[in-house]
């Protein structure tokens, strides 16, 4: 995104421990507030072909009880959607727009040691050196040092499978159960759509607790995987997803425990600069990992082309982008605390609940204030 946004006028060399660029099969939602930005540059119309826009959210009890219901993205008065798409058909739309400066390096393993000397060499090999290598970031730990993970108290398992039309194959769901399971579906795929069904993609989270104190070993066989969420989802009913026939028809069930780390107060050393999970990794809990990564891209790409400078354009960014992400973490842990805690209310009373709860995650994560972005748009971030 941040090469993209730069265009041709600077020389990027873009480092991927990977072999390939293509990103996975799992899906993303992406909050008008990104989608905003990846309008600006011109991506829309291929982002609507491949993605889905998403009319609603549902909220449901694991009986198939409606709790509640909120419209969202231009469904809610947005200028722009909300969009459910695949991770690997953003990426491609993403490397579509690289421009012919940027040089990829594939399979490539990036040390402290190599940050330290690109940092510090004289005269520098780079002008600005962005880290967004993930949750485990070795560039987070050249920047700021080692920073515990902060550990959620559950597992997430994921999945995508392919299936009869979802409801009206724009609703993105929400279902909990009384043992403090949740599980959130979406379709993702447009093409999919067109021939009538839908590519769900789906993630549960299950909450140490429902192991009796026995947190689960990650990276299990898939045999053993599909064993532990039969009995889990097993006395679900939903009408019109069949959640036992979902994860036996996923191909690949991947599982990580729920995890981000306490916001921090610094993304820069000299010209090494944080971006994304590096600098603010989150809960799934809000959806707003992917879009609050994108955001960055777009306010650090301005700033660049702002200031000559980079290290202004650096204390631009930073000022910009620190307090409204770190805001976004603890909003994300506060709502998924909230949301276990009206587990087991009335159902007369959970609507409520849920309503207020969401209410509150919109309020505290709001922001009208984006300087340096590549587009012009209402800076509000949606749940």
């Amino acid at each position: 995104m941040l090469a993209a946004s730069l265009g041709e006028d600077y020389q990027i060399d873009l480092f991927d421990h990977r072999s390939s660029l293509n990103g996975d099969g799992y899906g993303l939602n992406i909050q008008p507030i990104a989608v905003t930005e990846l309008a600006g540059l011109g991506l829309l119309s291929r982002l609507c072909s491949l993605g889905i826009q998403t009319r609603a959210h549902r909220y449901l009890s694991s009986d198939g009880q409606q709790i509640m219901e909120e419209p969202r993205g231009r469904f809610a008065g947005e200028e722009m959607p909300q969009l459910s798409i695949l991770r690997h058909d953003l990426v491609s739309i993403l490397l579509a727009q690289l421009p012919g400066s940027c040089r990829i390096h594939t399979s490539a393993t990036i040390t402290i040691e190599d940050l330290e000397r690109w940092d510090r060499q004289s005269p520098a090999p780079y002008d600005l050196i962005v880290g967004a290598d993930g949750i485990n970031s070795v560039t987070r730990t050249y920047t700021v040092g080692a920073t515990a993970l902060h550990d959620g108290g559950m597992t997430l398992y994921r999945g995508v499978a392919d299936f009869p039309k979802m409801l009206d194959g724009e609703t993105f769901i929400l279902v909990t159960a009384d043992d403090g399971c949740r599980l959130i579906a979406y379709p993702v795929s447009a093409p999919i759509a067109r021939s009538g069904s839908s590519r769900i993609n789906w993630v549960l989270l299950v909450p140490d607790r429902v192991y009796e104190g026995q947190t689960p070993v990650l990276g299990e066989s898939q045999e053993a995987v599909r064993r532990i969420l039969g009995p889990l989802i097993g006395n679900w009913t939903l009408d019109f997803l069949d959640i036992e026939a979902m994860i036996e028809k996923s191909p690949t069930i991947k599982s990580d425990r729920l995890r981000d780390r306490d916001p921090i107060n610094q993304w820069s050393r000299s010209r090494v600069v944080l971006l994304g999970d590096a600098a603010h990794p989150m809960y799934p809990i809000g959806a707003q990992g992917a879009s609050q990564t994108i955001v960055d891209a777009a306010c650090l790409a301005g700033a660049i082309k702002t200031e000559a400078d980079p290290f202004i354009a650096i204390g631009e960014f930073v000022s910009a982008r620190l307090p409204q992400t770190n805001n976004v973490v603890l909003a994300n842990r506060k709502m998924n605390r909230e949301e276990l805690e009206h587990v087991g209310t009335a159902s007369s009373t959970r609507s409520e609940k849920f309503r207020t709860t969401t209410s509150n995650y919109r309020q505290a994560v709001r922001d009208r204030t984006r300087p340096h972005s590549s587009s012009v748009g209402h800076n509000t971030i949606e749940r």
